[in-house]
């Protein structure tokens, strides 16, 4: 009769959890590139967007720019 595996009756012989298990690894590198994926797309973002932060299109001049002039003029959060 075999050992099963779900008893736990072999659990004295088996790594403690994180610590020298096959699959760690792997699962530290795909952490560690799914980190940098996400950063470097925050970077990419962020180096797009700051060239552009003085750009005012012509939606803003029609639309918003009337709004932002009132509430500037007028106290700000007691213009609203």
């Amino acid at each position: 009769m075999s050992a099963d595996p779900r008893s736990g009756a072999d659990a004295g012989s088996r790594p403690p959890p994180g610590k020298g298990r096959a699959g760690d690894a792997g699962l530290r590198r795909r952490r560690l590139a799914n980190g940098l994926l996400v950063v470097g797309g925050l970077l990419a973002a962020a180096a797009v967007r700051y060239p552009l932060l003085d750009y005012e299109s012509g939606d803003f001049f029609v639309y918003l720019r009337p709004w932002y002039d009132f509430i500037t003029h007028n106290g700000h959060f007691a213009a609203l």
